[in-house]
């Protein structure tokens, strides 16, 4: 509530606002993380509107609203792999299994019900609209957009307003959706649209925005960074040993409703597109690249050739969900982190001559999305362990070896020539701190890297490579620009 005009600053730093209550109290998500385009996880918190010091409520939050009374609070929170719509906070009212994800949540104004968006498969926008309430079960409004992003309840409570498209390509429109059925435009305009809020009195808040990418390598004895151009949303999955190749995904328009991956020479020559689905790791001698299918049914992991030739398809053997693949150092076999039919993550090796992927971890073991984490001897992999703690683990059998130093915060890109050190990125570090990291010790040393010439937030944001002798480098940096606008009352 303005009493003047201008602004000033709350104190608040790291924070994100996901929520105000009819109490001015602010629902706050602390240290945000991006895990999603666009979409961050944190932990929540509430402040006073007038400021203060916020009070640390639950981790693993991505999304809150307060009830219309300003008590109680509706979240979307992130469980291992599963999302859990809770409101009040403590009792779920929907859990549903892996890969769903949600996205949004929005309490009616009478607080007897909410409304949140159900997505099919993890980090894409394609999904559904949904209500359920502590005394009702979940019923889906309407399903089967290709893109639908935050929704809110219309003043009376009788319609949800939200932002999406079925026809593919990005909001530029917000929608009216009954809660008896029916859907209708209400207004669209050029641009990428996203429904921020809905005033008592039926005006929108509303963002227009712009969404790219900018990726630039260092190579080897050059003193400048070159800039590669590819597609609008790009992001980085590896880099070669020399520097000289970058492997990446397009996950914008241009990448088709399964996303497109491509090599790219780091002289900055135009990309070489080599099929759709993700683009996970190049072999180490660069001929290859490893990429997932997600959207096909069943997931596909296929290995498709850089120059001439034919990608093939990999045995699925026990996995029903891929989550990331890598190469063996040998190019011999890939390590792949994957769930079966129990819901349990794994690490798998398998021989890429042919044959099932293997089990070589326990349960609840995952990889990074980024950096190779295969040591050189192939006898170790960096995983995650159950606390999402980086942490060494055998691939021949054995207990899994800590790194003293590292945290749920640190991003390992590639192990030294040796074996000895891992190269990580520090997050929470602005600009980014990259530095040596001895595996048995926990010693750090510099990375001689150009860390001034590194954008604030680019680990959070997208992807940093480094090559095993630290001599070349490749990053993306995602930019949004932005514009807010207020309409007048809408019916």
């Amino acid at each position: 509530r303005a009493t003047a005009t201008g602004f000033r600053s709350l104190g608040l730093r790291d924070a994100a606002i996901l929520a105000i209550s009819s109490r001015e109290e602010m629902a706050l998500l602390l240290r945000p993380r991006l895990v999603i385009a666009s979409r961050y996880e944190g932990t929540l918190a509430r402040a006073p509107l007038a400021g203060g010091t916020p009070r640390e409520v639950l981790e693993g939050v991505r999304a809150a609203d307060w009830s219309p009374d300003g008590k109680e609070l509706a979240v979307i929170h992130l469980v291992g792999e599963r999302y859990r719509l809770e409101y009040p906070i403590g009792r779920v009212l929907y859990e549903p299994d892996p890969p769903t994800w949600l996205d949004t949540v929005r309490v009616s104004p009478d607080g007897n019900r909410v409304a949140f968006i159900k997505h099919p498969v993890t980090g894409d926008g394609r999904g559904g609209i949904s209500v359920v309430g502590p005394n009702e079960p979940r019923r889906s409004l309407a399903s089967g957009f290709a893109e639908v992003v935050n929704l809110c309840w219309s003043p009376s409570g009788a319609e949800i307003w939200f932002a999406g498209t079925r026809t593919g390509g990005v909001p530029h429109g917000v929608r009216v959706l009954a809660r008896t059925g029916g859907e209708r435009l209400l207004f669209e305009a050029p641009g990428i649209l996203d429904l921020r809020d809905v005033s008592r009195r039926g005006e929108l808040l509303v963002s227009r925005s712009t969404h790219w990418t900018e990726i630039r390598a260092g190579r080897r004895g050059s003193a400048e960074e070159v800039e590669l151009p590819a597609a609008d949303l790009s992001f980085l999955s590896d880099l070669s040993d020399d520097g000289t190749l970058v492997l990446g995904t397009d996950v914008g328009l241009g990448g088709g409703p399964n996303f497109s991956y491509y090599v790219q020479k780091t002289d900055g020559s135009p990309p070489v597109w080599l099929g759709e689905g993700d683009g996970q790791a190049l072999s180490p001698d660069g001929r290859f690249a490893l990429a997932l299918l997600v959207q096909s049914q069943p997931p596909q992991l296929v290995i498709a050739p850089t120059g001439a030739g034919e990608a093939r398809t990999l045995d699925r053997g026990p996995i029903v969900r891929y989550s990331r693949a890598v190469w063996d150092p040998s190019g011999r076999r890939v390590i792949i982190a994957g769930t079966d039919a129990t819901e349990e993550e794994h690490l798998y090796a398998q021989d890429v001559a042919g044959g099932p992927p293997l089990p070589v971890t326990g349960p609840r073991i995952a990889l990074l999305k980024v950096g190779r984490p295969v040591s050189p001897d192939g006898r170790r992999v960096v995983a995650l362990d159950q606390n999402d703690v980086p942490t060494l683990y055998p691939l021949q059998g054995g207990e899994p070896t800590p790194v003293p130093g590292l945290d749920d915060d640190d991003v390992p890109l590639c192990w030294t020539p040796d074996g000895r050190e891992l190269l990580v990125g520090r997050y929470g570090e602005t600009p980014p701190l990259v530095e040596y990291v001895d595996v048995a010790s926990g010693r750090t040393r510099p990375w001689k890297g150009p860390r001034h010439a590194l954008p604030s937030g680019l680990l959070g944001q997208s992807r940093l490579l480094v090559t095993p002798d630290g001599q070349s480098y490749a990053y993306g940096t995602l930019r949004t620009m932005s514009d807010l606008y207020l309409s007048s009352p809408l019916r």
